[in-house]
């Protein structure tokens, strides 16, 4: 399998999968806007399809980056009308890599094209790059017009505030009359927000700045989010295009522990829940966080509250995480369980777990028919939790005589459906609830379509 240098290049932007060689190969975009795709791109042009060709081209193999593989790629002539960046004559070719993520170019057709230069001197273009018909590109050539005198790059994005209601629910309100700065050795620049707490800094020399804002924020995209909270950042700024970085100013609360087993030894896979107690849950207002190699976890950017903290609290246990529902200190019950209060802006440190012993994996058998009676033959069946509606394990399929025999967490409740088509779309059928006890009868499952 081979990448030219644009998929490694746009990496941190795209998520590639890449499943086998050549034309089986996967591509999938995340979305950027037209001033990210900019700051990414060698050259940046419109032009039109003379040509398609297919030619030999070295490229690296995917597995082996020491290895050259020579294959076939399709290569596009385009004759050049507009230039905003990057080439200096009026015919480019683009050389694609023989992966889907190629861009699919049609002779005569127009384009506005986000070029890479690739290591061998080759242009190149793809999929996720913004490159597209030029019928369909008005918000980027609207974009590229506008700053096509513009030097350096620019810093984009929003400054918020993050308040809580009753229900511990989250909400962002933008700031407005925010001040956004950016600070190096040698310069200075700053923007305001306006109404919808947006801003914008034009004319920025590309290098490293020192960012903050005033009033001051705690939280940004330009760190890691999840790491503790700072009110200053260090950003890069390309030479071209944008950086978009929102900022926010967010409750600076926090807790911490650390998750053993029963020898004292440092559980590397838990994932530790905090609860707002004595409110609905809802998958706004429970906080996640897994432990690190040490077992340690630590949740940042907590409102004032009370709260339960534990292990497996919202959706029981499961084959990745085999324990019970665990409260701090370590009892069942959350009538039993201490609730944390959490104080405005208050560090509390020392909320210890034991990782329980595990539930046992239990076995349910069964049979599946149809509604007439018949044995349902070669059915996918599975189990779904209903608290976070994921499936428990691989289905299994059913013999000949529709039978079947599937496992799941002792005490949790599950839904069993099959799994049938409806049309063109696999569907599950309405489901027979189950909990799963040590020893369990075996159960029938009518498949019927829901809605049906």
């Amino acid at each position: 399998m081979t990448l030219n240098s644009f998929a490694i290049r746009i990496f941190l932007l795209v998520t590639f999968v890449l499943a086998a060689f050549t034309i089986a190969n996967a591509c999938s975009c995340s979305g950027i806007s037209p001033c990210e795709a900019a700051a990414h791109a060698d050259a940046i042009f419109v032009g039109n399809v003379t040509k398609l060709s297919s030619e030999p081209r070295q490229l690296r193999d995917w597995n082996d980056q020491t290895k050259m593989n020579t294959v076939a790629v399709t290569v596009a002539a385009l004759k050049v009308s507009e230039v905003f960046r990057g080439i200096g004559g009026n015919e480019v070719d683009l050389w694609g890599a023989n992966t889907t993520c190629d861009f699919p170019f049609e002779q005569n057709k127009t384009y506005v094209v986000f070029a890479y230069r690739d290591e061998d001197g080759k242009w190149s273009t793809g999929v996720c790059s913004h490159t597209a018909e030029l019928g369909e590109a008005h918000e980027d050539l609207a974009y590229l017009r506008l700053t096509r005198n513009e030097k350096g790059g620019a810093l984009t994005g929003t400054v918020d505030r993050t308040i809580y209601g009753k229900a511990n629910l989250p909400t962002d309100l933008p700031i407005e009359r925010a001040t956004v700065y950016l600070v190096s050795s040698s310069a200075r620049f700053q923007a305001t927000t306006d109404r919808h707490g947006s801003y914008v800094v034009r004319n920025v020399p590309e290098g490293k700045y020192r960012v903050y804002t005033e009033p001051r924020t705690n939280m940004s995209n330009a760190d890691d989010i999840d790491a503790a909270p700072t009110e200053e950042w260090i950003v890069d700024i390309p030479g071209h295009g944008c950086k978009e970085v929102w900022f926010s100013a967010r409750p600076a609360g926090s807790l911490s522990g650390r998750i053993v087993d029963a020898n004292g030894d440092a559980v590397k896979s838990a994932t530790v829940e905090l609860i707002p107690a004595g409110v609905k849950l809802t998958e706004d207002n429970v906080w996640s966080r897994s432990v690190n190699a040490n077992g340690d976890y630590q949740f940042n950017y907590l409102p004032a509250g009370r709260y339960f903290v534990g292990l497996n609290l919202s959706n029981g246990p499961s084959r990745s995480a085999p324990y019970p529902a665990t409260y701090y200190p370590g009892v069942k019950r959350k009538e039993l369980a201490t609730v944390v209060e959490i104080g405005q802006d208050q560090r509390l440190t020392g909320y210890n777990l034991m990782v329980p012993a595990d539930v046992s994996l239990r076995t349910v058998t069964g049979i599946a028919r149809w509604p007439d009676g018949r044995p349902a033959v070669n059915i996918s069946i599975q189990l779904d939790n209903p608290a976070n509606g994921y499936r428990e394990g691989d289905p299994v399929t059913t013999d000949m005589n529709g039978r079947f025999s599937i496992q799941g967490m002792e005490g949790q409740t599950y839904k069993l459906s099959a799994l049938i088509h409806d049309g063109q779309p696999l569907v599950n059928s309405i489901p027979l609830i189950v909990k799963i006890e040590a020893e369990n009868i075996p159960v029938e499952l009518v498949i019927r379509l829901p809605n049906k």
